[in-house]
């Protein structure tokens, strides 16, 4: 593949991405509804060509099946009932809500792509990435994924934008399911709710009673029946999710100008967004179709921003008009939309990878500082107790005596120990850094230290160091610096005030490696007698190997204004 189409596929892919992979996954669909070429064909007649008569007569020759899956003959009969209420189904439109819904039916199109692979590299990549979705989801769901297929996906967005207080995951498995209330689910302020058993609700909202009042408040809600044996309220939202976002690849949203403009979707150089409000993009047994209702110079519009920033193939050139559902559109064929996925699996699957040895590394972190502070509490409960006799059986022992409500694991297999006087990973090593500055004058070519301040912090978290006469009272003080630098009108010019403030983090390239990554922001100020100050402030960031004896220096080009002093740094 020439660097040309290769840049092309990406920019498809990211776009595609924004759309329909959002959070993570998006939506798919039972396995009863994979192998129903029929019921797609009723979905068909129903949203694309608006001929609900033909489909309504498809989805009762499915019921009339007595072969037909169960399953299949539920969607049916969901979908007959929506068009008896409303031949064009979807949401009431006295209620302005601007949601939206995404949908992937993972373990069809996943099983497309592998019939698809012509070599095993391929044939390994797909079962790579279905590997690192169960394990992305194996983070919020007690059960042991391995024998699970992948579940029916649904992300709702309630307001349309993708920030995950906004967003509602349902993920429906073909066997039952718990929802995991640990540490994970706390960190991301999510909630899990049982629509069924084999089906949960995941969401920022703590109880299911304000779920159901939100879902109202936005006219995504019908009251459901009150009959024996009816599905819970709940279900109310699965269905919902069905009648708008149906196909094996659907996203439905009752304003696209709002979603593409909140979720910045397009590229700064769009100054305005195509005016479209209800839209949808189905993937049928061909290709994807844009429908809506919108005028033909937005779709125009709309279409010409998608081809100029993802090069998407957009055939035919001519937008099909129906009166019933409006405007459809012919986006790219289905063959050339796998054949792009399955190019960008490596790349997905590394990244999958990256973020998952990321987690990982967080995730120890906060085990040796929930370790640490539980050890502190332990010694003041315990006065006889010292650090220095801690043994390799202690942190069992803090569990045993409920002082840990779970026994800390590293998932990369470290083991915990007590070394230096502080607790570390055998794999990831500790939770703090020391960090050397050294501050130098120059004169006449030569570097003279009049500072070397050391900083010890925690990764993740955000330190300071005050040099000079002005420092805040919590931060660490050194010497004061009366070195003269350059000359000001005439006076000596001194470096009267340095802070330093320091964050080092990790990031998915350097989860596994001894780099850490340093975000500096300096500021300082310059006098030459009185009255005769200036500042100088700028912000840089640097990936430094740890534990090595090079200094890195700070600032370069940005600390031109302190050329007569150079500052420098190393962690370890």
């Amino acid at each position: 593949m020439n660097k040309n189409k290769t840049i092309r596929y990406g920019k498809i892919f990211g776009a595609f991405s924004a759309l329909f992979l959002a959070a993570f996954i998006l939506a798919l669909i039972p396995a009863g509804y994979l192998h129903s070429q029929t019921l797609s064909e009723g979905l068909w007649k129903e949203f694309v060509e608006g001929d609900t008569g033909g489909a309504r007569a498809v989805y009762e020759n499915i019921i009339g099946k007595a072969a037909t899956d169960e399953t299949v003959i539920k969607k049916a009969r969901m979908r007959l009932e929506a068009i008896g209420k409303n031949p064009n189904s979807g949401i009431p439109s006295a209620v302005k809500s601007n949601f939206a819904i995404a949908h992937i039916n993972l373990k069809f199109l996943l099983n497309k792509l592998r019939s698809r692979a012509s070599n095993k590299e391929d044939a390994a990549n797909v079962n790579i990435l279905i590997e690192n979705i169960k394990s992305e989801l194996s983070t919020f769901i007690k059960e042991d994924l391995k024998s699970h297929s992948l579940p029916e996906v649904f992300i709702i967005s309630r307001n349309s934008s993708l920030n995950l207080n906004a967003v509602d995951i349902i993920l429906s498995f073909d066997k039952d399911v718990t929802f995991k209330a640990g540490e994970a689910a706390a960190a991301y302020n999510m909630n899990g709710y049982n629509i069924d058993w084999k089906t949960l609700l995941i969401s920022s909202i703590s109880s299911e009673s304000e779920i159901i009042s939100e879902y109202k408040k936005i006219g995504f809600w019908n009251e459901p029946g009150n009959k024996a044996g009816s599905p819970g309220a709940l279900y109310n939202i699965y269905e919902h999710c069905f009648k708008n976002a149906p196909f094996d690849l659907s996203f439905y949203t009752d304003d696209l100008e709002r979603f593409i403009g909140v979720n910045k979707i397009l590229p700064a150089y769009f100054k305005s967004v195509p005016k479209i409000n209800e839209a949808s993009v189905m993937l049928d047994n061909k290709r994807l179709i844009l429908s809506t209702s919108a005028e033909l110079n937005d779709i125009n519009q709309f279409l010409s921003a998608l081809d100029s920033f993802t090069g998407l193939k957009i055939l035919p050139a001519s937008i099909i008009h129906n009166e019933k559902s409006g405007h459809q559109v012919k986006l790219i064929g289905i063959e050339e939309l796998y054949d792009i996925f399955m190019q960008a699996l490596p790349s997905i699957n590394k990244k999958y990878g990256a973020a998952r040895q990321l987690s990982i590394y967080k995730a120890c972190l906060a085990n040796l500082r929930n370790i640490t502070s539980v050890t502190e509490l332990y010694s003041m409960e315990n006065v006889n107790f010292k650090k220095e006799n801690i043994k390799d059986n202690f942190i069992h022992e803090l569990f045993q005596k409920q002082y840990l409500k779970t026994e800390p694991v590293c998932a990369a297999g470290g083991k915990y120990i007590y070394k230096n006087s502080e607790f570390v990973c055998s794999a990831h090593g500790s939770n703090s850094k020391i960090i050397e500055f050294k501050i130098v004058k120059l004169t006449d070519g030569k570097e003279k230290t009049i500072s070397a301040p050391k900083i010890k912090t925690l990764i993740f978290h955000d330190s300071a160091i005050t040099i000079g006469s002005q420092k805040a009272p919590d931060e660490t003080a050194e010497i004061d610096i009366n070195k003269a630098g350059r000359t000001m009108d005439g006076v000596a010019e001194t470096l009267k005030f340095l802070k330093l403030a320091v964050r080092i983090s990790k990031d998915e390239e350097t989860a596994e490696t001894d780099y850490i990554i340093a975000a500096i922001s300096v500021s300082a100020i310059l006098y030459a007698g009185e009255n005769k100050e200036r500042s100088v402030q700028f912000n840089t960031k640097y990936k430094i190997s740890c534990g090595g004896e090079k200094w890195t220096e700070i600032g370069e080009v940005q600390n031109n204004a302190l050329k007569d002093f150079k500052i420098y740094m190393k962690i370890y």
